[in-house]
């Protein structure tokens, strides 16, 4: 099970006192008698305490929990994810401004043996890239 379900029930019986039993799989806000304004609140909430983006009118839309918790793993997934790729490209900037150039035999070679990546470029010694 994933670790926001636990978050959206603590949320929703600690702050919208709905009883645990009727927090199910298959429960919508509706169900669960949260007005638009509840939804809207719970949506606050989760960005707050999870850092997800949780847009209230697709939670009014007729999700089950089941669909809500799956749509915040995902974004939760996605955002970790992006993080993850930002982190590579700041790395791989980095490696980037490593490059040397080095000329041999009349050719220039730019390399990087940080990352094992090796450009050639087949310019005269002296002619800038």
């Amino acid at each position: 099970m994933s670790e926001i379900h636990p978050k959206i029930t603590e949320v929703l019986t600690a702050t919208f006192k709905v009883p645990a039993a009727e927090i199910i799989p298959e429960a919508t806000m509706d169900s669960l008698e949260m007005d638009s304004l509840a939804v809207a609140e719970f949506a606050v909430i989760i960005k707050e305490t999870l850092g997800i983006d949780a847009d209230s009118d697709s939670l009014l839309k007729g999700a089950t929990l089941a669909e809500i918790t799956a749509f915040l793993d995902g974004a939760r997934t996605a955002r970790t994810a992006r993080t993850a790729h930002a982190g590579h490209a700041a790395h791989a900037g980095h490696t980037l401004r490593a490059v040397h150039t080095v000329h041999v035999a009349g050719t220039t070679h730019a390399v990087s043996t940080a990352s094992g990546v090796s450009e050639t470029n087949e310019a005269p010694v002296g002619v800038g890239r």
